[in-house]
């Protein structure tokens, strides 16, 4: 019941946000261009739109202090298996609503 956009890097991903704001993002910490680190702190300075991160990296120390500085809600690990990815995201927009 969700249309899903893709974006190939930050920059396009931001543009694509001023044109219609999603209900959640999901974000690769490892994009060209503009990354995501550099993506999300874009991203907060104007909106507070709910996103889950989909990274290799474990959550240790500095990416748990780096989720809650920009309210991330959540992290799936790749690979991630299709049924914990609905989970997740199913959490990440209820939590909002």
């Amino acid at each position: 019941g969700h249309t899903v956009r893709e974006c190939d890097d930050g920059d396009a991903a931001l543009r694509e946000i001023a044109v219609e704001e999603p209900d959640l993002i999901v974000l690769d910490l490892s994009m060209p261009g503009t990354g995501g680190a550099a993506f999300l702190q874009a991203l907060r300075k104007e909106r507070r739109t709910p996103v889950v991160l989909y990274t290799a990296t474990r959550p240790d120390g500095a990416l748990r202090d780096f989720m809650k500085a920009y309210d991330v809600r959540a992290v799936l690990e790749k690979p991630a298996e299709t049924d914990a990815i609905i989970a997740v995201l199913e959490g990440a927009l209820s939590a909002e609503a």
